[in-house]
C-alpha cells in the first residue's frame, strides 16, 4: 500500500474547452486562480474562436498551466483533443 506524504498534494488539473465563449471563459479561469488550494492548473483547450476568446486566453497565458488551439477544428474537435499532449501556447 502506498502512502501520501501530508506535504505532497495531489496535482489537480481544470481543463477547459471552449469555442466562442470569451465572457465565459475568463469567468473560469479566474475562478480556477481564485482557489486557495495550492496544486491546482488550469488548461485550455480553444476550438478556433474568433469572438476574442484567444485574446482573453493569452492575456491570462502567464497563470495557465497550459493552452492550445485546435485551428478548425471547433467544439468537437476541441473536445477530442483531451489527452494530447500540450506546450503551453500550442496551435494545432
Amino acid at each position: 500500500m502506498t502512502f501520501v506524504s501530508a506535504t505532497v498534494m495531489p496535482r489537480v488539473s481544470v481543463v477547459t474547452v471552449t469555442l466562442n465563449n470569451r465572457p465565459f471563459v475568463e469567468e473560469t479561469m479566474r475562478s480556477v486562480f481564485a482557489q486557495t488550494y495550492s496544486a491546482i492548473e488550469c488548461v485550455i483547450v480553444d476550438g478556433g474562436s474568433t469572438d476574442g476568446t484567444l485574446d482573453v486566453i493569452r492575456a491570462h497565458a502567464n497563470r495557465l498551466a497550459a493552452w492550445t488551439i485546435a485551428s478548425r477544428a471547433g467544439a468537437s474537435g476541441a473536445c477530442a483533443w483531451s489527452g494530447r499532449p500540450l506546450r503551453s501556447g500550442s496551435a494545432a
